[in-house]
């Protein structure tokens, strides 16, 4: 049964399901699979989604440093975003959920803008 997105937990919850399903996925695994300590990588995006989704002050580093050394390009953003708006949608509901989905878009075009992904 879905739900409001309301605390950390739901977060890791989403974070969780998200990275296992982008795991077994055809291109953003490539991708994921790429990571060298992927138990790190988890709990680093806990603390950046729950910083952006719950304005929390748990994130310490700088994504746009990590995605540099994966050569990502825009077909993986595309994809990223996908799985995780799914995801997101399978398990919450709400003005949470919808605001999220929102911080996702803006999050992912920041990433892209800075990776030099975005033509305009």
């Amino acid at each position: 049964m879905k739900r409001e997105l309301r605390d950390i937990e739901d977060v890791q919850q989403l974070i969780d399901v998200f990275c296992e399903r982008a795991l077994h996925d055809d291109l953003s695994g490539l991708a994921f699979h790429q990571i060298p300590d992927l138990h790190s990588h988890w709990k680093a995006l806990y603390a950046y989604w729950s910083d952006a989704f719950l304005t929390t002050q748990l994130n310490t580093t700088e994504p746009a440093l990590k995605h540099e050394e994966l050569k990502l390009g825009h077909q993986h953003f595309i994809r990223w975003l996908t799985l995780f708006t799914e995801t997101l949608d399978s398990l919450f509901e709400g003005t949470a959920a919808a605001n999220a989905k929102i911080t996702l878009i803006k999050r992912s075009e920041e990433l892209q803008s800075r990776l030099g992904l975005l033509g305009f």
